[in-house]
């Protein structure tokens, strides 16, 4: 689309009355057209420009406050359970870790080390710590865990290896 600019310098009386500049002031319908629509769309950059303001944004929808109810401390939206994990052999010293989905849940200091999970998490050791190879095995579960997460067992020498897949009933 091209837009023209003109520039009049002098309008010749003569040529008014003929009217060669009357033909150019007609409102024709594709000007008609032009203007809605550079109107319109001047309008709906207003609009949104106005809406991105937060305090413009309240007084235009007269809402305050968002809508629903907080969550209590007491509702999930996922069902959780525990597993408990034991290092067979090796040293508990704090080198070797559990991940929960890639991230740091514990660490074998001694004894077992108790986890919180949900559906679908998965359970890994990270041996690189140490240059010994660690056997890390689920001895305790929760009841709503399913069967095939107890008693997996994993040796790691070095790097992550996956330990299970929770699966909640």
């Amino acid at each position: 689309m091209k837009i023209f600019i003109r520039r009049i310098k002098s309008i010749n009386k003569n040529r008014w009355r003929e009217g060669k500049y009357t033909e150019n002031r007609k409102l024709s319908f594709e000007r008609i057209i032009f203007l809605t629509f550079i109107l319109a769309f001047t309008f709906l950059i207003v609009v949104q420009t106005i809406l991105i303001s937060p305090v413009a944004r309240t007084f235009i929808s007269g809402r305050s406050e968002p809508e629903g109810i907080p969550l209590g401390r007491e509702e999930y939206l996922y069902d959780e359970g525990e597993i408990g994990v034991k290092l067979l052999n090796g040293n508990a010293d704090g080198k070797v870790k559990i991940l929960v989905n890639g991230d740091e849940a514990g660490v074998f200091t001694g004894g077992i080390v108790t986890l919180k999970v949900r559906d679908g998490d998965v359970v890994e050791v990270d041996g690189s710590g140490t240059g010994d190879e660690v056997e890390a095995v689920i001895v305790t579960r929760s009841g709503n865990i399913d069967n095939d997460c107890a008693n997996k067992r994993v040796r790691v020498k070095y790097g992550v290896k996956k330990l299970t897949q929770i699966k909640i009933q």
